[in-house]
């Protein structure tokens, strides 16, 4: 998985460099927008698999500075589900676990036509964590705290424009770890450390000022 991130990388930058480099695109004509998107993620991804998958909502307010260069900044929640065969905790876990984010992105513009416009971004992301985990040792369900943890954003986005002001988006992204967060569960001390790596596929509403 992570040379599939690796390739993945490789394709956001080589767009970056072709939204860079383009001399024919026009610039965004309302550089201030506003989107919000729901996500369906697949974690469990590379030697950690305590999670499978989760649902998240990211609100975003998107800066075009540069004409083809912007500033996101973004603000969500997610609910993350547990894979119950796991064994990366030496137990059963159960349970969800909440993440609360915020982040700052670059974006850049590949194309805009008159209907359609392709994007880049790549960026940042804190997570604040509450946990509803509990990990089966022995007879006990035991409670699990996570620390929180930082994570990187590399998406590709198209938006098909509905009106002048009104978009549908759609995207797919790539989550690696960069800082993870730590792992204890209840009178036993630390576990494996917690990973968010995954991988995203969103869909949402996006509306310029």
């Amino acid at each position: 998985m992570r040379r599939t991130g690796i390739v993945f990388a490789s394709v956001v930058i080589i767009a970056a460099s072709a939204a860079r480099a383009q001399s024919e695109a026009p610039t965004s004509a309302d550089p201030v927008e506003w989107s919000v998107e729901v996500s369906y993620r697949q974690l469990g991804l590379g030697d950690f698999d305590v999670y499978k998958n989760s649902i998240a909502v990211e609100a975003q307010h998107r800066n075009w500075f540069w004409s083809n260069h912007g500033v996101a900044f973004a603000a969500g929640a997610e609910r993350i589900t547990t894979d119950s065969g796991s064994r990366d905790w030496a137990g059963r876990p159960s349970g969800e676990l909440n993440l609360f984010s915020v982040g700052l992105s670059w974006v850049g513009l590949i194309f805009e036509g008159e209907s359609d416009v392709w994007t880049v971004e790549a960026g940042l992301r804190f997570h604040w964590a509450q946990s509803d985990l509990k990990l089966r040792v022995g007879p006990d369900d035991r409670n699990v705290e996570v620390g929180n943890g930082l994570t990187g954003l590399l998406a590709l986005g198209y938006e098909r424009r509905l009106t002048e002001t009104l978009s549908l988006t759609v995207g797919l992204s790539y989550r690696p770890d960069i800082l993870v967060g730590d792992a204890e569960f209840e009178g036993g001390g630390k576990l494996r450390d917690n990973k968010l790596e995954a991988w995203g596929a969103h869909l949402g509403l996006r509306w310029r000022l």
